[in-house]
């Protein structure tokens, strides 16, 4: 996802004008920068970060999410905590799994990030809110 633009939007299309908005919306576009390094700069970025298909339901968006946190506060406070760069690293995975689950739980979310993808020439989901009835 690429956001060029220079307002204060986030990435959900919800405008928010105060200044911690603004400083929390330059936050997480330079985490989508940051992802799309990685993930390319068409991709569904949010699923490739909780490893489920675009087309994946609430529920298994949640299963998702919790079964990835649960393995990484294993990381984070099990028996060997993770240190130093190693930590850092499984804290910015955290971050992006959480910002994932964020966006992608949400149904309004969900369409709005969807519709970006697809004008982006990106992959859109599709099955947000099959099961949140």
């Amino acid at each position: 996802i690429r956001d060029d633009d220079d307002d204060d939007d986030e990435p959900n299309g919800i405008s928010n004008n105060s200044s911690m908005g603004a400083t929390r919306s330059a936050a997480v576009k330079t985490r989508l920068m940051a992802m799309t390094k990685v993930y390319g700069p068409h991709a569904n970025i949010y699923t490739d970060v909780l490893n489920i298909p675009p087309t994946s339901t609430t529920s298994q968006i949640r299963e998702a999410f919790f079964c990835m946190r649960y393995d990484i506060y294993q990381k984070l406070d099990g028996p060997n905590p993770a240190v130093g760069l190693e930590r850092k690293k499984i804290e910015a995975r955290m971050n992006a799994i959480n910002a994932g689950f964020q966006i992608l739980s949400d149904t309004g979310r969900r369409k709005t990030y969807d519709a970006s993808l697809l004008m982006n020439g990106g992959g859109g989901g599709g099955a947000a809110d099959a099961d949140a009835v």
